[in-house]
């Protein structure tokens, strides 16, 4: 029984004839190519008339050694024969050896049609040859071009736009919508100035001394001490942040109280002679409260909004500008009295009624014009604006900021120069 040959997908030139094993098949084994007969290819009568390869008959001295080197040589013929017999098998063109199980007309008929469409490639190919030479040309040349003359076929660039010459720093804080209005306006025309956010008062003082900005937003009171720290000599005021001062009752997010609920809660206050503390006393003894029964605690208005967060205190009474923050966190007002003026012993009216002071450089007093004349502008503009600037640029909901007033921005008074001085104020118009 004959082994069957391996598919053509797998048979390449070493493997052609091989058992299922992986050895190869004797050639006397093999089935026969078509048309030939089982005869072994040494009885054919061709070979049989061919004269002999062995070698002449030598002296009795050199036959064993010439059967040695003929016995060598054969050794290495033999198999590079039977190797050419199979290359020769299975190279021969794809035409003439066909596939088992098919035809070979229809074999021929397929390789004419791949023959064909070969032919048809390569003509296309020699048809847009020279069209894509000529498009390569003509992008070259253009290239050459456009580097000789850049500006031809183009519009002329226009001057070269300088950064703004002026930079502010500014903190996140719902009481600069004047800023962040102003800032707007600037779009689609050239910045006179920048607006820089840089976190909280205390970086933008040490920016200020550092010069890495020309003016910024300080809370009042560390300005005041910015002012008298070292290298704060050159530093001035141009300016104030104001917001209605008002007087405001925050409570605990987690509370669910009345006014009248406050007897034995903590609050939070800034001074026993304060002016808000004893507008609250009168208001809430006229409601009915046992005011005597409310125990009161001392800060500042900077440490009662993290100590209501953090549970220290029941309920914080605090300006109008730091119930903004609060609500904003969460919590809930409980009374509001927007009657009550600036101005008592603790704190003068100039300082209590400003939030934020413009603190501008001495370098910077020329460029900060435009700036001034800007935050005047957007001051100016109706409450809607300044929320929705708010808003945008800090993500408060606008429902939340409607029932607050807006702040605004005013140059620097005569009783501002009082309490500051006239040296460490700059008056811009």
């Amino acid at each position: 029984m004959h082994a069957r040959p391996i598919s053509r997908k797998t048979r390449t030139r070493s493997n052609a004839w091989l058992r299922p094993s992986g050895r190869p098949i004797p050639l006397s084994t093999r089935p026969p190519p078509p048309g030939r007969s089982r005869r072994s290819p040494r009885n054919t009568p061709a070979l049989r008339n061919r004269p002999s390869r062995v070698p002449p008959a030598a002296s009795p001295s050199t036959t064993g050694s010439m059967k040695k080197v003929y016995t060598s040589w054969a050794r290495i013929w033999r198999p590079l024969r039977r190797f050419g017999r199979i290359r020769r098998r299975t190279c021969m063109p794809r035409h003439s050896r066909g596939l088992p199980g098919v035809p070979p007309a229809e074999y021929l008929a397929r390789s004419h049609r791949d023959r064909e469409d070969s032919q048809r490639m390569n003509r296309k190919r020699q048809m847009l040859a020279p069209w894509i030479v000529l498009l390569f040309t003509t992008i070259l040349l253009c290239a050459a071009c456009r580097k000789q003359n850049p500006h031809q076929g183009s519009l002329q660039p226009g001057p070269a736009q300088s950064p703004p010459s002026v930079r502010i720093g500014y903190g996140d804080s719902p009481l600069l919508g004047p800023l962040y209005a102003a800032d707007e306006r600037q779009a689609g025309r050239p910045r006179a100035w920048q607006a820089v956010p840089i976190g909280s008062g205390g970086d933008i003082g040490y920016s200020l001394i550092s010069g890495a900005v020309d003016a910024g937003f300080v809370e009042t009171n560390k300005a005041v001490k910015l002012l008298k720290a070292p290298g704060g000599e050159t530093l001035k005021v141009a300016g104030a942040v104001q917001f209605p001062y008002g007087a405001t009752l925050v409570i605990r997010k987690d509370l669910n109280i009345r006014l009248g609920d406050l007897a034995g809660r903590t609050i939070a206050a800034q001074e026993p002679d304060c002016k808000l503390l004893h507008q609250f006393r009168r208001d809430a003894k006229r409601l009915g409260v046992d005011v005597d029964r409310i125990r009161t605690r001392f800060m500042s208005f900077d440490e009662m909004v993290p100590a209501l967060e953090a549970g220290k205190v029941d309920a914080v009474l605090v300006k109008g500008s730091y119930a903004v923050l609060a609500e904003h966190l969460g919590h809930k007002v409980l009374y509001q009295n927007w009657d009550i003026k600036a101005g008592d012993e603790c704190c003068p009216a100039a300082l209590a009624q400003s939030d934020y002071f413009l603190v501008v450089r001495g370098g910077a007093v020329e460029a900060l014009k435009p700036v001034v004349q800007s935050l005047l502008a957007a001051s100016a503009l109706p409450p809607a604006e300044l929320r929705k600037a708010v808003s945008k640029r800090l993500g408060y909901s606008r429902e939340d900021l409607e029932r607050l007033p807006t702040a605004n921005f005013v140059t620097v008074g005569d009783d501002l120069r009082k309490e500051l001085g006239d040296g460490r104020c700059l008056v811009l118009r």
